[in-house]
């Protein structure tokens, strides 16, 4: 039983023997003494020098992972606080990378521009009779493509990408439609629709509606077909993913209703400025949900060194007539960047300020001294980085070339610049004949091919070399801009369309050929 027992450990698991405690046993068993097995202590102390080393080098690892966590955390700590304190947003990192996108931009855009004319485009178009229409533009003509009524009276805004179209109105819903190109085409179809000069299919499909928790006045696609941006009039601005059409930010922005809404071209849907009723511009950064700088609207550049220009002739003239259309306090109205996202232009009914987008300052600012009701401004469009076009009230097309620095901002009181017009040879008798007489609104809002605006321009959208405008009445006409000799814009006339309702809004997409 003896010999059993000194046998028993020799068969014991290998990972016992590392123990000093089961050494010792195994030694006294077998009745040797230490000193004849020196290897075995050797081993042992071999083993526990590098279980000790291990554990100082992990701890090491560590405490300097702790160290860079700490410092880390610090560092984030400083810069948020350093871009809560600055009062310009250009310290925020979103910010700085879409500065340096518009910079990229804006060098490019110095070049002399060589822009085509569209050739084929989707208008979406918004009414106050609950429907939304879509007009295809294609071979200097149009065509009415769908009409549904979703909504239960007036539709607010629309939105159009590639995948999607949305609607809003004052029913408190927003409806969702889809919008791509035809996928059952095959291919020799559409080498021979692109032969022929047609544009692919737009396909048209009922998706339902979402319901947020107040009436959308605002609505734009973010980051392609990702994201759907609702700027709601309780001063919220809610971000919808359009993969399931959750809500996945919701951030409270304006103490009054959101009523602008864009987002910059070159920074992927990761910023975005808001306007209120409350006069509030809001600068955020969707990406991280916070809002990064704000500021009240405010037409008067009191700047340091800034630049004032008026001609006499124009002092004297509003001098003489009386204002009845002054506000102390502007309402902004809309929010617009420029095409290549350099510039940033915020407008109310009598003025607008042009800021520099890579730090927000104002660089040019318009204001009416004496504004009267043919100079009240609807909508605004960048026809170029320093060209804007303008839409008045009595259905005028005005252009405001933008002058002016960060540095030396530049104050104008004069009056905007008409576009001269020109129409084509089958045309341009009974143009002249028109443009003769007195503006006829019952009989002019039922022509086919209206050759003239004879109402307020509720829309002004770009593409190419041509801009596509449309008054309230629901006249849309095409124009192709060119410029002249003397540096001027001109437009010259291409086709038009009497949708015969009242326009709220329109939205344009390119159409691929």
């Amino acid at each position: 039983m003896q010999q059993t027992h000194s046998t028993m450990p020799i068969y014991c698991p290998p990972c016992a023997g590392r123990l000093p405690l089961f050494s010792l046993c195994c030694q006294s068993a077998s009745g040797s003494s230490p000193a004849g097995h020196p290897h075995t202590h050797t081993h042992t102390r071999r083993q526990e020098g590098k279980s000790a080393a291990m554990k100082t080098l992990a701890k090491r690892q560590r405490s300097k992972s702790v160290h860079e966590a700490r410092s880390h955390r610090a560092s984030r700590k400083e810069s948020a606080t350093s871009s809560h304190s600055a009062p310009s947003p250009a310290s925020s990192h979103t910010l700085a990378a879409a500065s340096d996108t518009a910079a990229t931009c804006s060098a490019t855009a110095s070049v002399t521009d060589d822009r085509e004319p569209c050739k084929s485009a989707l208008l979406v178009l918004s009414t106050c009779h609950a429907v939304m229409a879509g007009l295809v533009y294609r071979k200097e003509k149009f065509y009415i493509k769908f009409s549904v009524k979703r909504h239960v009276g007036r539709v607010n805004s629309v939105a159009v990408t590639e995948r999607y179209i949305a609607s809003s109105g004052v029913d408190e819903r927003v409806f969702l439609f889809t919008n791509k190109a035809e996928e059952r085409l095959t291919a020799a179809a559409r080498k021979k629709i692109r032969e022929a000069g047609d544009p692919l299919a737009v396909r048209l499909a009922d998706l339902g509606s979402i319901v947020p928790p107040s009436e959308v006045t605002a609505l734009v696609f973010a980051d392609g077909s990702q994201h759907l941006l609702c700027g709601c009039s309780d001063g919220q601005l809610l971000i919808y993913r359009c993969r399931d059409w959750s809500v996945s930010t919701t951030l409270t922005v304006h103490e009054k209703a959101v009523v602008g809404l864009a987002v910059h071209p070159g920074s992927h849907g990761s910023l975005a400025v808001t306007v209120g009723e409350d006069r509030v511009i809001a600068v955020l950064d969707l990406l991280k949900a916070k809002l990064l700088t704000k500021w009240k609207y405010n037409p008067s550049l009191a700047a340091a060194g800034s630049l004032s220009r008026r001609s006499e002739d124009d002092a004297q003239e509003q001098a003489q007539r009386p204002s009845v259309f002054a506000s102390a306090r502007e309402v902004p109205v809309g929010v617009l960047f420029s095409p290549q996202g350099t510039r940033l232009v915020i407008f109310s009914r009598f003025s607008f300020v042009v800021y520099e987008a890579s730090v927000m300052k104002p660089i040019c600012s318009l204001r009416c001294a004496n504004p009267q009701p043919p100079d009240e401004m609807h909508r605004l469009a960048f026809f170029s980085e320093t060209e804007l076009i303008v839409g008045t009230e009595v259905g005028a097309l005005k252009v405001c070339r933008i002058e002016g620095t960060p540095d030396k901002p530049l104050n104008m009181t004069a009056r905007l610049v008409p576009i001269s017009v020109t129409y084509p040879e089958s045309v341009r008798a009974a143009a002249a004949a028109l443009l003769a007489t007195p503006v006829k609104v019952d009989m002019e809002t039922r022509l086919k091919n209206p050759l003239r605006h004879i109402n307020r321009v509720k829309a002004l959208q770009v593409q190419g070399s041509t801009i596509f405008s449309i008054d309230s009445s629901g006249i849309v006409i095409a124009w192709n801009a060119r410029t002249t000799a003397e540096d001027r814009l001109s437009l010259q006339y291409v086709t038009s369309a009497n949708f015969q309702g009242r326009v709220t809004g329109m939205e344009l997409y390119p159409l691929p050929v």
